[in-house]
């Protein structure tokens, strides 16, 4: 720093000494002179001095992403004037997450895994060398503030992602061009926010294109668009203001059937994509007050409660009491699935000259397990988890292992097959499609949240079943199909490579030319779904855990290994939409596919 302090001339000087040897005893008037001279000719001279203000070393705040490796400059808010060889010398040790010294000059912080938004504060030391050579020494905290992780998203995901947006992407021919779409949602929202508003309860009202919101929640969530994050938040919190969940149609809904009245179950789909819209925003947004926040969440716990008090109650009459805890102590209805008009039938699946598969006789007690109850558990699984409610979490847990038990055969065929009709003789792969979505999005959040860690819902595996013409859970010999052969293991992913042989022929492992459907006619199909149903999102989501090559020859649709080319095919509750198409998921659950395809390098390592 410089300094200046005046000095006179040197002929001044010799002016001002003559004048003091004439006379000293004129002291006061040769001051005045001086001090004129000095006003009339000021100079400068440099000079260095040490200002301890110069060196200070001050706290910081950082936002850390969880799982989200970050270099943290926490020397660039520190004075230190002109001072040489700067390092950190020291950091304390962290309570939840990772942290190391890098370079000298900088921290990297590597965030925990969590879904609660965590602050920790760390101090760390510092030496300088000033100008005089001396060492400045000094302490500071550093604020380190982890916002939760989505539960269905990674950081290093969400990077992917963002580079997908900056540049563009379409896995391949056929595939939807999700990039460029997302953008043009998000455009139609921002225009008209509250446009496609939805109503709940006893005269719901969800217009489609309400879908705008939930690929914009993405959107923003990917980009840190705070604007758009702003906009997002403030539609949920009047969404959620005008829908009250304590009406008198909504304190008395555990008397309905959440699966057949009041389309409860679409209802519920779109709650929990509201909800996951929510937390990809919540720490974005600086819009929603305190006071939001709170309203908010309980809404979402609110209809959670109510949808757990009226299923769990249904559960317990076909599963029987506790079943969750103690195992299942009765299947029913004990009977064959009803045949309604050419809308369901028990038998499904024939071989090629027309006759029944017996194996794949369906009952009605399986029904329990149709696309609908699939909504709720996974919504309440969902909300379950960013509660920290083990209990709920586990009961949704141990439905799905349930599913897997009664609802699957040995091979990996599922029961909704009983939805095979004239019309549409592969109806119930497409409906196994839609349950497979719902318990995709549980099985992803459980390996998420990472609650039952030596438990996974992917891991799991079983070769428990029921057995025909048993009597251990009906009253009378079980009139299905066994779904055990008491050595083979059924899983999750024997049931998606299952889904994968209805789009290949028996010469490259699949069975479309192997089982077929009678329709009432007699006449005899085969049970294809090439050109059909060809959806990628669903087992491109479970690969991002298994990362199974077979899978992603699925979901790739790769035609050296005998699958068709894609398509993309608009089908589902959001057909109505011509923007749609069923990798956002029947209900448009699963978004929108790109966000998932090529992403298993950023999920579960």
């Amino acid at each position: 720093m410089k300094l200046t302090k005046n000095f006179l001339p040197f002929g001044m000087l010799l002016i001002f000494v003559f004048l003091a040897t004439i006379n000293l005893s004129c002291s006061k008037d040769s001051d005045a002179i001086l001090e004129a001279l000095e006003e009339e000719n000021p100079i400068e001279e440099e000079v260095y001095y040490e200002d301890t203000n110069l060196y200070s070393v001050v706290n910081d705040t950082v936002k850390v992403f969880s799982g989200e490796i970050k270099e943290l400059y926490v020397l660039e808010n520190d004075s230190l004037f002109d001072s040489t060889d700067i390092r950190i010398t020291a950091i304390s040790a962290p309570e939840f997450g990772d942290i190391r010294i890098k370079n000298d000059a900088t921290l990297e912080y590597t965030a925990p895994e969590t879904f609660k938004k965590t602050t920790e504060t760390l101090a760390y030391s510092i030496e300088a060398t000033k100008t005089n050579g001396e060492v400045f020494t000094g302490e500071a905290k550093v604020i380190i503030v982890v916002e939760g992780k989505n539960y269905m998203f990674t950081y290093q995901a969400k990077n992917q992602l963002r580079e997908r947006f900056t540049n563009g992407y379409i896995l391949g021919p056929g595939f939807s061009d999700d990039i460029d779409k997302v953008k043009e949602f998000t455009s139609r929202f921002l225009s008209n926010p509250s446009e496609y508003r939805p109503k709940f309860g006893e005269s719901g009202n969800l217009p489609p294109r309400g879908q705008y919101l939930h690929t914009s929640a993405i959107y923003a969530y990917v980009m840190d668009d705070v604007t758009l994050a702003n906009a997002i938040a403030n539609e949920i919190i009047e969404t959620v203001k005008n829908n009250s969940l304590n009406t008198a149609f909504w304190n008395n809904s555990n008397v309905l059937r959440w699966d057949t009245e009041n389309a409860l179950w679409i209802q519920t789909s779109k709650i929990k994509k509201l909800l996951d819209s929510y937390y990809f925003v919540k720490y974005l947004q600086t819009s929603l007050t305190n006071e939001d926040v709170s309203t908010i969440e309980s809404w979402f716990n609110r209809f959670s409660d109510l949808a757990y008090r009226a299923l769990k109650d249904r559960l317990e009459i076909y599963l029987g009491n506790n079943w969750d805890t103690k195992g299942e102590s009765k299947f029913i209805h004990n009977g064959l699935y009803p045949s309604l008009g050419s809308t369901s039938t028990a038998n499904p699946v024939q071989d090629a000259n027309g006759n029944d598969l017996k194996q794949f006789t369906m009952s009605w007690a399986q029904d329990i397990y149709n696309n609908r109850q699939w909504e709720y558990v996974a919504y309440i699984h969902s909300v379950a988890v960013k509660n920290n409610d083990w209990e709920r979490e586990n009961w949704a847990r141990q439905f799905v292992k349930s599913f897997i038990k009664y609802a699957v055969f040995a091979d990996g065929t599922m029961a909704e097959l009983w939805r095979n009709r004239d019309d549409d003789p592969t109806r119930g792969v497409f409906y196994s499609y839609v349950s497979l979505g719902a318990v995709i999005q549980i099985a992803h959040a459980d390996a998420m949240a990472n609650h039952f860690p030596s438990d996974k819902l992917y891991d799991y595996k079983t070769s428990e079943g029921i057995v025909h013409g048993s009597t251990n859970l009906t009253d009378t010999g079980y009139v299905g199909g066994s779904t055990t052969d008491g050595e083979t293991e059924k899983s999750l992913l024997t049931v998606l490579k299952a889904q994968s042989n209805y789009l290949r022929s028996s010469a490259n492992g699949g069975w479309n030319d192997l089982r077929f459907f009678r329709k009432s006619n007699n006449t005899v199909v085969p049970l294809s779904t090439v050109g059909k149903r060809q959806p990628s999102a669903i087992p491109a989501i479970a690969n991002l855990y298994y990362k199974d090559n077979d899978l992603k020859d699925f979901y790739t649709y790769n035609t050296s290994v005998g699958y068709p080319s894609k398509v993309e095919i608009n089908e589902g509750y959001l057909a109505s939409m011509w923007e749609a198409n069923e990798d956002m998921g029947s209900w448009g659950n699963l978004i929108f596919g790109a966000m998932w395809y090529e992403q298993e390098n950023n999920f579960f390592n």
